[in-house]
């Protein structure tokens, strides 16, 4: 009989009652470590600035009192601790720290009530946004205060020169590089440096202007509602400036062709799109290089024992059988997929604990809540961690990803194609390739199909069109002004009761390649079995979604009736030895067949325990050597850009055949 060292933590959380706080009310008040606080249960709508107003408190201080609650996922229901001795007071300092950072810009407003809004003078406003004395518009962000901490600074230069003071570890290649300027250029413009190429800390060089492109005014002759305008700060990148203003890297580049060039520069103005509100856009960035930042590769004790954090939604608050009378056996549906999950984990921890490799397993029950994920992070299990893997949705995904920063905790996500957790942690790893990952193959594999004619199907009931704009382009760029003609494009969107407008698409003898955006298992069904009709007297090739293949309500014949190509995330060979042999394992252990979440479960918990018995925490370094055997899924993880996390770019293309066979191709960025 085997056994398993494994470790069960379930938080649970308590819900506690309490009476709705009054600001100016004692009833509600409790002593928590020595220190007095009203406790505050959050409604509907409301954030914590106008929490922080109503009780008359500075909003740094309720975010103190509160280190686990995140402004911007604060849950109705949940309990607040309000400050009461902060409450009497209120010092300058503190109203300034009530004053948010931003503002978003809304319809009718001006510098004028904003100012009054927020007791600021208009010319503060100005100050901290350049441009904003010319125009605002509704949408735009516009900066309240300077973070104290960073002071900005205008660019220190002249008619000729740009004066560069050198930083610590700062080389005169990175100089060069920074300002987009020959090493040579910068030694004819530096007597100093003719003969080497030492410089000191505090040390000023001089860039020649000319060679330099630097915006450092805005012109206000006339007006532009279509840009703001941004001062850099020291310590901004690229990156936490199109976060800020929710623009892609290339989009700031594109409208600031100087920074293709060269690098961000203190001081400068960088001009931005206003992003409007009510407009509803798609932006399909092309697809970055993958950079692998550099690191040492250097094999570990494999014989120590790993700690593993698995954190999916078992929803152990629903399952709980102690008070339940029925008598067939059942859980809650939505759980079921992550037992699954968790019992072909436990199988690759059996096979690794036959070869020595050791772990020991830490269960926590997330129940797809924020709050309880945050309780998971605040304990002392979670930071003795070696590798987490889960949380199974993004939005907790990006809380343990930041919390797992700071013990240095690799954190593997299973489920998510939401790729924002990668952003900055280079210890962050995405097993399902991202949405944009699978859109841009898709757009590849399309474009490769040699056909006049396209048909793309919406479903009419929710937005499904990612990719398709791109697709688009790509397939028009085919053709010149005189082969144009021969291009038949069609973009239907299905409403129910439109089956014979569907149809109608369809009345000529030409071949046609048909897109289906669509996850939706009830659309996607409907429309298959409609289009499965039309095989018998018309060619078709159907082009779906990877979600599409366990639809378990869609006749197999259908797909090869349709010529229908779809990318999966992995593919089963049934014939393998170790494939057979899970089979066997699971069907002793848990007498039922595996499902694809069992492999999956398997697959991970192998790749990632091993890799950290093996390597140890920093295994990103060795990943390019690092290539285990699994059942039905392949791993390439890669990065996009320095300092971010690693996707995985391996995905299977599998073309049903109308003879009723299947061809499956590697597909590897």
């Amino acid at each position: 009989m085997r056994y398993y060292s494994i470790v069960i933590i379930f938080l649970l959380s308590v819900a506690c009652c309490y009476a709705q706080a009054q600001p100016a009310g004692r009833q509600n008040r409790v002593i928590i470590s020595g220190k007095s606080y009203i406790i505050h249960i959050v409604k509907r709508g409301e954030t914590l600035y106008n929490i922080s107003k109503t009780y008359n408190i500075p909003y740094d201080s309720l975010t103190a009192a509160n280190p686990l609650v995140l402004p911007t996922s604060l849950e109705i229901g949940s309990a607040l601790k309000i400050p009461c001795l902060e409450a009497d007071k209120k010092t300058a300092s503190e109203i300034k720290d009530s004053i948010p950072l931003y503002h978003v810009v809304q319809k009718g407003e001006n510098i004028y009530r904003i100012s009054l809004k927020y007791n600021l003078k208009p010319s503060d406003i100005y100050k901290l946004n350049p441009g904003s004395e010319v125009s605002i518009s509704v949408g735009q962000k516009l900066l309240l205060q300077a973070n104290d901490d960073v002071e900005i600074v205008d660019i220190e230069q002249d008619k000729q020169f740009i004066y560069h003071t050198v930083q610590e570890k700062e080389t005169l290649m990175a100089i060069s590089r920074k300002y987009g300027v020959k090493l040579e250029d910068l030694k004819k413009n530096n007597s100093k440096l003719k003969d080497n190429d030492i410089i000191s800390v505090g040390e000023k060089i001089r860039v020649p202007r000319d060679m330099v492109e630097v915006i450092t005014q805005v012109s206000t002759t006339q007006t532009d509602t279509t840009f703001q305008y941004h001062k850099v700060k020291p310590k901004e990148t690229l990156f936490s400036i199109s976060r800020l203003y929710e623009v892609s890297i290339d989009e700031i580049k594109t409208i600031n062709p100087a920074l293709n060039s060269r690098e961000l520069m203190a001081g400068e103005l960088l001009k931005l799109p206003i992003k409007q509100l009510s407009e509803e856009t798609t932006r399909h960035e092309p697809t970055q290089e993958p950079i692998v930042a550099p690191c040492p590769c250097k094999e570990q004790n494999i014989y120590r024992t790993v700690k593993v954090g698995l954190m999916l939604p078992f929803y152990t608050n629903i399952n709980d059988t102690l008070t339940q009378t029925r008598t067939i056996p059942q859980i809650f549906e939505r759980s079921r997929q992550f037992v699954e999950f968790y019992q072909g984990l436990l199988l690759a921890m059996n096979d690794l604990k036959e070869k020595n490799l050791l772990a020991e397993l830490h269960v926590f029950d997330t129940q797809n809540s924020q709050y309880v994920v945050r309780q998971i992070c605040n304990s002392e299990d979670f930071k003795n961690l070696d590798l987490i893997i889960g949380p199974a949705f993004s939005k907790n995904i990006e809380i343990v990803s930041q919390e797992a920063k700071k013990y240095n905790i690799p954190i593997v996500s299973p489920l998510s194609t939401d790729d924002k957790f990668l952003e900055d942690n280079e210890n962050a790893f995405m097993v399902s390739p991202s949405q944009k990952i699978q859109d841009d193959e898709s757009i590849k594999h399309i474009n490769d199909i040699k056909s006049d004619s396209y048909v793309v199907i919406f479903d009419g009931n929710q937005y499904d069109s990612t990719y398709i704009p791109a697709l688009k382009q790509h397939i028009f760029n085919k053709y010149t002004p005189e082969t144009i003609g021969k291009l038949k494009y069609t973009e239907f969107t299905y409403h129910k009761g439109m089956e014979t407008q569907l149809m109608d698409l369809f009345t000529n003898n030409d071949s046609v390649v048909i897109i289906m955006p669509s996850r939706d298992k009830a659309f996607v069904s409907d429309i298959v079995a409609r289009l499965n009709t039309l095989t018998a007297e018309k060619s078709i090739i159907l082009f779906g979604q990877p979600r599409w293949s366990r639809f378990d309500n869609i006749k197999l014949e259908f797909f090869h009736n349709l010529n229908t190509h779809l990318f999966s995330l992995s593919y089963c060979d049934y014939t393998k030895e170790n494939v057979i042999n899970f089979v066997r394992q699971y069907r002793a252990f848990y007498n039922t067949e595996p499902s694809n979440r069992a492999f999956e479960g398997y697959d991970i918990a192998k790749y990632f325990i091993g890799a950290v018995h093996r390597y140890g925490k920093d295994f990103r370094c060795c990943l390019d050597k690092y290539k285990p055997e699994l059942l039905h899924m392949f791993f390439d993880m890669k990065q996009t850009k320095s300092g971010t996390g690693y996707a995985n770019h391996h995905l299977y293309m599998i073309h049903y055949m109308k003879n009723f066979e299947r061809s499956i191709k590697t597909i590897e960025n």
